[in-house]
């Protein structure tokens, strides 16, 4: 079974949000269309707002201003140490000898 890390969070945010939007609606009580649309609307924006707010304080959003990037340290072919991003033959797997069979 695969469960991302976030599920936790994410179940113990959204519980709660799905509690106070159905007591909302239970308490609200829209006759017609165009209330029950706009309680809907209404009910939407503030879930999620608080959502984000909730995930936010949680930890379970990233940052708006993530941090650069830290250079790689690679080796190259020749075995000399490149700082920065690995170049291509860096990158580049070595030649395994195979055994062919014929």
């Amino acid at each position: 079974l695969i469960v991302p890390r976030s599920l936790g969070r994410s179940v113990l945010v959204t519980v709660p949000i799905a509690l106070v939007a159905w007591l909302v609606f239970e308490t609200v009580d829209p006759s017609g269309r165009i209330a029950t649309l706009g309680l809907l609307v209404g009910v939407t924006l503030v879930g999620g707002l608080a959502y984000l707010l909730g995930l936010r304080a949680l930890g379970g959003v990233p940052s708006l201003h993530p941090s650069p990037p830290t250079a790689a340290v690679g080796t190259s072919a020749s075995g000399t140490v490149t700082e920065g991003l690995p170049t291509r033959e860096a990158m580049a797997f070595e030649e395994s000898p195979v055994e062919e069979t014929t």
